[in-house]
């Protein structure tokens, strides 16, 4: 998966969590990423595309840090 956040960083390690509400995505940031958002430069959202699903499609998702450890951003996708 891709995110897209004010710049463009390709996240190798996504974790997914399949929830009876939907789907939770974690995923580690780098350092850079971690620099703009101390900066104040969070966008609060980013765009996801999942290849395997389709590799036109970039979807807008909340992001949200995990509570444990800043290093790692959130998103949830809920069921409908």
């Amino acid at each position: 998966a891709y995110v897209y956040c004010f710049m463009t960083e390709k996240v190798e390690t996504t974790s997914f969590h399949v929830l009876s509400s939907g789907v939770r995505i974690s995923m580690p940031v780098s350092d850079r990423f971690l620099s703009h958002s101390q900066r104040g430069l969070r966008a609060g959202y980013a765009y996801v595309n999942i290849p395997w699903v389709n590799d036109k499609q970039w979807h807008p998702y909340s992001l949200f840090e995990d509570p444990s450890d800043p290093r790692i951003q959130q998103m949830f996708l809920m069921k409908v």
